[in-house]
C-alpha cells in the first residue's frame, strides 16, 4: 500500500510539473532598456514594435515582462505600473518582475 501511495504521489508531481512548464510565457526578444523622460518611459529609437503583447524590458535595475492589461496568472510576482510614451501615444503598462518559473527566454 505504501509503495502504491508513493507511486501515485510521484505521478501527481510529474503531471503538475509538466502543467506548470507548459504554462510559461515565451519571451523571444532580448530585453530593451526603457529610458525615463519626466513622468514617462520611452523606447530606444531602434525598438519598432507596437504596444500589444508581452515586452521584455530592463527598468529600475530589474528585468521585467510588461503587458498592457493586468495578468491574473502573474499576480504573485512583484508588479510595477509604468507610464509609456510610444510616438504620440501614452499608456500604462503592467510590468512583472522576471521569474523563470513564469517566463521562458528563447532568443
Amino acid at each position: 500500500m505504501k509503495k502504491i501511495t508513493i507511486e501515485l504521489f510521484t505521478l501527481f508531481l510529474i503531471a503538475y510539473s509538466l502543467a506548470s512548464y507548459a504554462a510559461r510565457i515565451l519571451i523571444t526578444e532580448k530585453a530593451i532598456l526603457l529610458e525615463p523622460h519626466g513622468e514617462y518611459y520611452s523606447f530606444p529609437d531602434s525598438y519598432h514594435h507596437n504596444a500589444a503583447g508581452y515586452h521584455f524590458v530592463f527598468v529600475g535595475g530589474v528585468y521585467r515582462v510588461c503587458h498592457l492589461n493586468p495578468q491574473p496568472s502573474l499576480e504573485s510576482l512583484d508588479m510595477l505600473r509604468i507610464h509609456i510614451e510610444l510616438g504620440e501615444q501614452k499608456f500604462w503598462w503592467n510590468c512583472y518582475a522576471y521569474d523563470s518559473r513564469f517566463f521562458e527566454l528563447d532568443f
